[in-house]
């Protein structure tokens, strides 16, 4: 009995560790996104891979957007530019976790509402036309039938088989 204690005691404070180190790297990556959109703010961006950053212009959340490794980028609470090419003519997709620092409010948006894109110090605004869910394995998503060019946002939802995606058009186009 005494020895299930202990056992129980070194669970508790192992899970307790644990917890505490991912609090701190949550943290550090925060601290690094805030860096990273400043800098870019300030037009002093010195990493390569941000392309820009787009701005939810309702809750005024914003996120950078990186080319790379997705996994990593989305790692780092980034949006990842999944189409690895900003040529505004084409469609632009864009993915990103649906957590509060990241594309979490986008859940709350509804048709009609604006995006705010930045690439290269231009802005362009874009406005949500379109929202739905669809299967992990549904790739009509990137396939448009639109004659304008999207901007086509991703992210999760709280079923590991169901991607939530907001199909937005610019504004001035």
């Amino acid at each position: 009995m005494r020895v299930l204690k202990y056992l129980g005691i070194l669970l508790f404070i192992g899970v307790g560790y644990s917890f505490i180190q991912f609090e701190q790297q949550e943290q550090q990556k925060e601290q690094v996104r805030k860096e990273e959109i400043e800098q870019y703010e300030k037009q002093e961006v010195v990493d390569p891979s941000i392309l820009g950053m787009i701005t939810l212009v309702k809750t005024g959340k914003k996120s950078l957007i990186k080319q790379g490794e997705i996994e990593e980028i989305l790692s780092q609470n980034q949006v990842v530019s999944l189409t690895q090419t900003l040529d505004t003519k084409e469609d632009l997709y864009l993915a990103g976790h649906s957590i509060p620092q990241v594309f979490g409010d986008l859940h709350d948006y509804q048709i009609g509402d604006r995006l705010l894109l930045s690439f290269q110090n231009q802005q362009q605004e874009y406005e949500i036309y379109q929202t739905k869910k669809v299967s992990t394995s549904d790739f009509q998503v990137f396939q448009s039938e639109e004659d304008f060019p999207r901007l086509v946002l991703i992210t999760c939802t709280n079923h590991q088989q169901i991607r939530y995606v907001v199909f937005a058009k610019s504004v001035h186009s």
